[in-house]
């Protein structure tokens, strides 16, 4: 018997182009690579994505054992995250109706945010498999990990809310690192046994050293001399405190060089910001 997995990423699908916007990045990349390495595993994977764009296909094919079902929920047109709660229960029903229609069934349902698992707890009882989830992030906790202003908003309120229903409601949470497994824990008063912790993997292919003559042609390539080489690739955002980054630059003993890649060439605020804070720590050249 073939195990067959339902992967959920209602607000962005795993083929947007990262880095366009704030929503596509990480946790598009992690679950591309988790479903391409559970298909390669034996497993059959489908992932579940709202449609943003009319002419995307309903199934594309990422490998033998892996699709990707785009259905639709709500304006066929991209949405943030915080206006996609009204469509949550439409998504469930698309995936309800799509599944309904097919020889077999699911054994495990993984969803990824907090609008996934929204959408993935009626899809459990109905199918009566395990549901597993991965937050990404928590409303909660991201505020108090970046010292941002706690937002009262409705929005905010209702995915505080439909958080904590998740957490306690799916069967298992995964989570990164040992310390969110504690925050987790304590945060919504749970089992130890109910969060497990898979570090995030690297695509071993994609990424390794490289041999001595292609690391120096990439250094060539980059006009790189002699210092040591610094690297940060990510959306420009102020919760990945840059400010830190170019801080620590700035008083370090030994002088490196610092390559940020991300943002917009053309009219980034942040990146005129982080330019001007490079300026005044005196690390811009």
């Amino acid at each position: 018997m073939c195990f067959r997995v339902a992967m959920i990423s209602m607000h962005t699908s795993p083929l947007a182009a990262l880095g366009r916007t704030r929503d596509a990045g990480g946790m598009n990349a992690y679950i591309r690579g988790l479903a391409r390495e559970l298909g390669r595993g034996g497993m059959y994977v489908d992932i579940f994505t709202r449609r943003a764009d009319p002419s995307t296909p309903i199934i594309q094919f990422l490998s033998d054992q892996v699709r990707l079902i785009t259905l639709p929920a709500g304006p066929a047109i991209p949405l943030p995250p915080n206006e996609l709660f009204p469509y949550v229960r439409e998504f469930t029903l698309q995936i309800e109706h799509f599944a309904a229609g097919r020889e077999h069934g699911y054994n495990l349902l993984h969803s990824h945010y907090w609008l996934s698992a929204d959408a993935a707890l009626p899809l459990a009882a109905a199918w009566d498999v395990p549901h597993v989830t991965m937050f990404h992030t928590v409303e909660r906790l991201k505020h108090e990990q970046y010292t941002l202003r706690e937002d009262d908003s409705p929005a905010a309120r209702i995915r505080i809310e439909q958080e904590r229903r998740i957490a306690q409601s799916v069967d298992a949470i995964v989570v990164s690192t040992e310390h969110e497994r504690e925050r987790l824990r304590s945060l919504y008063c749970l089992p130890a046994s109910r969060l497990h912790v898979i570090p995030c993997g690297v695509d071993l292919i994609t990424f390794e050293p490289g041999s001595p003559t292609a690391r120096a042609e990439a250094r060539a390539r980059l006009h790189a001399d002699e210092r040591p080489m610094l690297l940060f690739v990510g959306r420009l955002d102020s919760i990945k405190d840059l400010d830190l980054l170019l801080t620590g630059l700035s008083r370090m003993c030994e002088k490196a060089v610092l390559h940020i890649v991300g943002g917009m060439a053309q009219g980034d605020p942040e990146v005129e910001r982080l330019r001007a804070l490079s300026a005044k720590l005196g690390v811009a050249e």
